[in-house]
């Protein structure tokens, strides 16, 4: 049965937002928290995902239990007044849930649906911890310590050819993911100076914690000095901040 009244339902239904709305802040917080970084309602994406990790080649969507459907849960109740308007509406929403997750699983997404349910106050956390479990399973992870051990090698090589590391090093950090902006989130966790400079990156190298972060970082740092710098990758002070940043991320993903 309808658990409020119609006037209480019609107040409740215009206080509803399509995005941004509590629940997906919440999750969003969480994992910015975690040293996650993604990108939200990514217009590009089947369904534009309320949260989008290209690292992990994860969408979460954070449904509401009313207006998707969750069978089972308390929270939906279809309306005693103009009921067949709502089950219609309610079940074309369920299938273009079903639509759009095909869509995504086609194109090699990993589609996560988190409902608003459970992240009421007294399963929050748990429905959080099990949504970083599940984001981290099967991903790339544990592709990148290699990749970082690979490029500590190449740039310990005399021999290497620069275009290797100039055609390469990009490429990969493109493929995990990783953002390329100019170093904006690097400098604006560690500083200017540890972007710019191997003794400042040194000198905070055991600060840095997060690997999504440092990934942009080196991916930002190959983009500047290859296309705006005008300088060589294996100059003595780049050799060294890639060496120092490859390193850290060598241990971070051990």
């Amino acid at each position: 049965m309808d658990v409020h009244d119609k006037k209480t339902r019609s107040y409740n239904m215009s206080c509803i937002k399509g995005k941004n709305t509590r629940p997906e802040e919440m999750v969003r917080k969480a994992l910015f928290s975690k040293g996650f970084r993604y990108r939200k309602n990514d217009k590009r994406l089947p369904g534009s995902p309320d949260i989008v990790l290209p690292r992990y080649k994860v969408v979460v969507f954070i449904n509401g239990c009313f207006w998707h459907g969750h069978k089972g849960c308390r929270y939906f109740v279809i309306p005693k007044t103009n009921t067949d308007f709502w089950v219609d509406k309610i079940n074309a929403n369920i299938e273009r849930d079903k639509k759009k997750t095909a869509q995504l699983e086609e194109l090699g997404w990993r589609v996560i649906t988190i409902w608003e349910c459970e992240l009421k106050k007294a399963s929050a956390e748990k429905t959080i911890e099990m949504l970083i479990e599940h984001i981290k399973q099967e991903s790339q992870e544990s592709n990148l310590h290699p990749f970082a051990v690979r490029y500590v090698d190449l740039f310990n090589d005399s021999h290497v050819r620069e275009s290797v590391l100039e055609d390469g090093l990009g490429e990969e950090c493109s493929k995990f993911g990783f953002d390329m902006d100019a170093g904006e989130s690097f400098i604006k966790h560690y500083s200017e100076a540890a972007f710019y400079n191997a003794d400042a990156l040194e000198s905070i190298i055991d600060k840095v914690d997060s690997v999504e972060l440092l990934g942009s970082g080196i991916f930002s740092r190959w983009r500047y000095i290859t296309h705006w710098a005008e300088s060589s990758l294996l100059v003595d002070e780049n050799k060294k901040w890639f060496l120092l940043a490859l390193n850290r991320l060598a241990e971070l993903t051990t």
